[in-house]
C-alpha cells in the first residue's frame, strides 16, 4: 500500500491521464440523466393524496388540468375572448404536447351565435354584460372558466404524458409567452401540477450546474494544500469520476433526478473532498511534528 501511495505521489500526472477518458465518458452519460419532478416522484404509491390525484386523472385526462387565470378590466369583451379562443386553438395545434384546451372564449363563440339570432340589435357592450351574467349564473362554467364574481376568466389545458414528461419546461415557457401577449394590462397566473413541476425542474438544472463550481473551488483548496497541480488534479478527478460513474449507473437503469436528488451529488463531492482535505491537513501536521514521512 505504501509503495502504491508513493508511486501515486511521484507520478500523479499518469493517474490523471488514465482517469480523463473515463471521466469524459462518464460525464457524457451524466448529461443524459433526465430531470423529472412529477408528483409520483414525491408521493408513495399508497399515499392517499396520490389516490386523489389518480381520481383527478380519471376525470380530466392523463395529467392534471393547468389553468391560466386572467384578472383585470374588460375580461368579457369580444376581442379578448376571441384572443383567448385563438390561444387555445394554437395549443391544440400541437397535439404532441397538448391533449386539449378549453376557455371562456370557446363558450363565448357558441353563445354569440345563438344570442345574435335572438337579439341581433344588441351592442358589443350589451353582449359583454349579458355574457358575463350568463357565465356567472351557470353552475357548469363557474369555477371552470370564470369565478362566481366574474373577476377572472380562465384558459384550461391538459398535457399529453410525453408533453408533461419530456417537454414540460418548454410547454410552460410557450404558454406563458403567448398568454402575456394577449393579457395586455391584465395580470395572469398559471396553476397546476405541471407548472410547479417545471419550476422544480428548473431548480434541478441549476443545482446540476453547481457541480463544476464546487469542483473548481475544491481544486483550488487542494492546490493550496498539496502545493502540486497534478496532486490537486488527482484528488478532484478521482472524486468526480466516482460520482459520475454513479450517475452513469443511474442513466443505465433509467432513473431520473429531481430537486432533492440533484443536490445529492454536489453534497457527495463536498463530503468526499472534505475528507481528502482533512487527511492532507492531518498528514502535514504530523509531518511537521517529527519530520518522519513513514511515521506521519
Amino acid at each position: 500500500m505504501i509503495r502504491i501511495l508513493r508511486f501515486v505521489s511521484r507520478h500523479p500526472w499518469l493517474f490523471v491521464a488514465l482517469h480523463l477518458p473515463l471521466l469524459a465518458v462518464a460525464g457524457y452519460f451524466m448529461l443524459q440523466v433526465k430531470v423529472d419532478n412529477n408528483i409520483r416522484i414525491w408521493l408513495d404509491s399508497s399515499d392517499p393524496a396520490l389516490r386523489d390525484y389518480d381520481a383527478l386523472l380519471d376525470r380530466f385526462g392523463h395529467d392534471v388540468l393547468v389553468s391560466v387565470v386572467f384578472f383585470g378590466d374588460d375580461l368579457f369583451t369580444k376581442d379578448f375572448l376571441q384572443s383567448l379562443k385563438q390561444l387555445g386553438q394554437e395549443l391544440k395545434d400541437k397535439p404532441e404536447w397538448f391533449e386539449g384546451a378549453f376557455s371562456a372564449g370557446d363558450v363565448y363563440s357558441a353563445w354569440e351565435k345563438i344570442h345574435k339570432e335572438r337579439n341581433p340589435d344588441d351592442t358589443e357592450e350589451e353582449y359583454s354584460r349579458k355574457f358575463k351574467k350568463y357565465l356567472t349564473d351557470s353552475e357548469l362554467y363557474t369555477g371552470l372558466v370564470t369565478s362566481a364574481s366574474g373577476n377572472c376568466v380562465a384558459l384550461n389545458f391538459t398535457l399529453t404524458p410525453e408533453g408533461n414528461r419530456e417537454y414540460r419546461h418548454d410547454v410552460m415557457d410557450l404558454v406563458r409567452e403567448k398568454a402575456s401577449l394577449i393579457a395586455g394590462d391584465r395580470t395572469f397566473y398559471m396553476v397546476g401540477q405541471p407548472v410547479h413541476g417545471s419550476e422544480l425542474d428548473r431548480l434541478s438544472e441549476h443545482v446540476k450546474k453547481l457541480y463544476s463550481v464546487v469542483m473548481f473551488i475544491a481544486f483550488l483548496l487542494l492546490l493550496y494544500l498539496c502545493r502540486s497541480v497534478f496532486l490537486a488534479l488527482f484528488g478532484t478527478v478521482s472524486v468526480a469520476l466516482t460520482l459520475l460513474l454513479v450517475q452513469t449507473y443511474a442513466f443505465h437503469r433509467g432513473f431520473t433526478i429531481n430537486a432533492v436528488t440533484a443536490a445529492m451529488p454536489a453534497l457527495l463531492i463536498v463530503i468526499s473532498l472534505s475528507n481528502v482535505i482533512h487527511l492532507v491537513i492531518a498528514f502535514r501536521q504530523r509531518l511537521g511534528g517529527h519530520g518522519d514521512v513513514m511515521k506521519a
